[in-house]
């Protein structure tokens, strides 16, 4: 875990949960995940929030390891590419609000090194 156990927990605002996973496709398969859960600590924490909330967070937040949109728009990308079975509602439209948010094209599928471009005109 080494430097992203350092970022998360020896910095300040997270802790670490470890869960049981279930995906709805296979429920016999369960899954153990380590989740890195943001704390009232951490001074970035929103707490509870409306996707629009979320998504005006997520459009706007930058951190040292880069921008919180291009976390987004990766994770959103390896769910459809890896669990493609898997509907990830809340992911999906968060990428979409975040998207329309930046005048981005909110077509599914647009390669982050796209969108990576436009940004950064």
């Amino acid at each position: 875990m080494g430097k992203l156990h350092e970022r998360e927990i020896a910095l300040g605002g997270y802790e670490l949960r470890r869960l049981r996973f279930k995906c709805n496709e296979t429920p016999s398969h369960v899954f153990h995940v380590l989740v890195y859960a943001a704390t009232p600590l951490n001074s970035l924490y929103l707490g509870p929030a409306t996707p629009e909330q979320l998504a005006t967070q997520i459009a706007s937040a930058r951190g040292s390891c880069g921008l919180n949109v291009e976390y987004l728009i990766r994770l959103a990308d390896f769910m459809r590419e890896e669990v493609p079975q898997h509907d990830e509602e809340h992911l999906f439209e968060l990428e979409k609000l975040v998207m329309e948010q930046l005048g981005l094209s909110t077509e599914v599928n647009t390669p982050w090194t796209q969108l990576q471009s436009k940004l950064f005109k």
